[in-house]
């Protein structure tokens, strides 16, 4: 193991290594990580980053990201914050290459669409991406030209379509830090540098694929009861400490089918300002709606809330019953935007961004609020006492068969069931309603399903029974 003996756990992200462990060291080293990275990294990044809290002047701590890992003096990844007046100055504390960085390209293809392709990808984009000394990009500019690039970065790029618009937003300072000068540059380092535009240059270097994983995801069942009433406390924590840490551009609050639209709007903007509303989506189950036409109070309150409605799975249904179930939406909203989908699969531009309280114009009511510029009377809430719920994890796998046979046989109380489950050979993501359900294959580890329905209390441990009777 080449993880210290004395590292210290601070956070679970941030270890740190005492003074102690190295004669000289002038201030604790901290590195971030996860306990997974942690022991991946080697021993270099350690040994490199106690050195640099050896250096005159660090002020407070050597550090190291997550990425480290052995450099040329630092880690790659360490940073290190020095006094202006005792400290040192290090043009190649990490090693010597100029503008060295990261970047990322997301696409919406899935692991198993591309697995059968890998060797001819990668082949191809060894073809396509010139690499190493002395290599030469397909962009040819001239020196003033390459000049032009050092002082508008990506936007240089954009300007002569080799980026989108979206790739400055993604880019710290926006691709360009204010205030580049090319004149500051040396015509040697002009002259070694222009022809290189366009290629991964050499050092270490690399481009390569690969697959994003869910490996953190939790199911976390709070206290057991309702956001809008037993549980507001510990939701707006939740709802907090997400954006703490995360930061997200969006949040997607999915709600349970039986939950009240509108007191999850008033309880999220009422007690989390550092929160917008942009839109409440509505997702109407076709097949479902026509087994089961009538609407209930709380189907209702949920149509007469949303802004956009799904209607899905479209694909079990014939034409003229799709417009069937959008003629139902429409009787108790006429102006939501309706989509039609099969798997929910849509473009999330259509989703997102709408700005619902904008959207009704300077003169028109905030979400939230009347057009008197009061606080929106919400009617009282209806819950319904008999709708329960319980969740279910489990390290073992289970037995495919056993459990598809068990699904299909669960009481008519259940109305909803999902989560993730692990088979002996793959995992799955699984979703159950209306007496059908659906497995995907996903990378899960684990079993960990919830269940909601009418009474669920009085099945429940019938239920974890049958469960058990599943496991291998």
């Amino acid at each position: 193991m080449n993880v210290p003996d004395n590292i210290k756990k601070i956070t679970e992200i941030v270890w740190e290594i005492p003074t102690s462990h190295k004669e000289g060291m002038r201030v604790p080293a901290r590195i971030y990580a996860t306990e997974k990275l942690l022991h991946e990294m080697d021993t270099g990044v350690f040994d490199q980053v106690t050195n640099v809290a050896t250096l005159p002047g660090i002020q407070k701590y050597a550090l190291c990201m997550p990425d480290g890992h052995w450099g040329y003096g630092f880690p790659i990844g360490g940073v290190a914050a020095m006094s202006a007046d005792t400290g040192v100055i290090s043009p190649g504390g990490i090693g010597f290459d100029v503008n060295c960085g990261m970047r990322l390209v997301v696409t919406n293809l899935q692991y198993e669409e591309v697995k059968p392709y890998l060797r001819q990808l990668v082949d191809h984009l060894f073809e396509r991406v010139p690499a190493g000394v002395g290599s030469k990009g397909f962009i040819r500019i001239s020196k003033d030209a390459f000049r032009e690039v050092i002082e508008q970065g990506a936007r240089w790029c954009l300007r002569n379509d080799y980026a989108w618009e979206d790739d400055l937003q993604y880019t710290e300072e926006h691709g360009c830090i204010h205030g580049a000068d090319a004149t500051k540059v040396s015509d040697k380092a002009i002259d070694r540098g222009y022809r290189q535009i366009g290629t991964l240059g050499s050092g270490n270097h690399y481009l390569e694929l690969q697959v994003a994983k869910s490996e953190n995801i939790q199911m976390i069942e709070l206290a057991g009861g309702c956001v809008c009433c037993e549980l507001r406390g510990e939701f707006e924590a939740a709802l907090s400490e997400l954006l703490n840490i995360v930061a997200p551009e969006f949040i997607i609050l999915e709600a349970t089918g039986i939950a009240e639209s509108d007191a999850l709007v008033y309880e999220v903007e009422d007690n989390v300002p550092e929160v917008r509303l942009d839109s409440v989506i509505c997702i109407v189950d076709a097949f479902s709606s026509l087994k089961f036409p009538q609407v209930g109070y709380v189907g209702r309150r949920q149509l007469e809330a949303a802004d956009i409605v799904i209607v899905n799975k479209i694909d079990l249904v014939s034409r003229p019953d799709i417009a069937k179930v959008e003629e139902q939406v429409r009787q108790f909203n006429q102006t939501p935007a309706v989509f039609h989908t099969v798997r929910c699969q849509i473009d999330t531009d259509l989703l997102f961004g709408i700005e619902r309280g904008a959207a009704l114009g300077a003169a028109g009511p905030t979400i939230g609020q009347s057009a008197g510029g009061g606080r929106i009377q919400y009617s009282a809430r209806r819950h319904d006492s008999e709708i329960q719920s319980f969740t279910h994890t489990t390290d073992r796998p289970f037995d495919e068969t056993r459990f598809g046979e068990f699904i299909e046989n669960l009481p008519g109380s259940v109305l909803r069931a999902k989560g993730f489950v692990k088979m002996e050979i793959k995992g799955y993501l699984f979703n159950y309603v209306a007496g059908r359900f659906d497995l995907e294959e996903f990378d899960a580890d684990c079993t960990q399903l919830v269940f909601i329905g009418h009474r669920l209390n009085d099945i429940k441990e019938a239920v974890l029974e049958g469960l058990r009777s599943c496991e291998v």
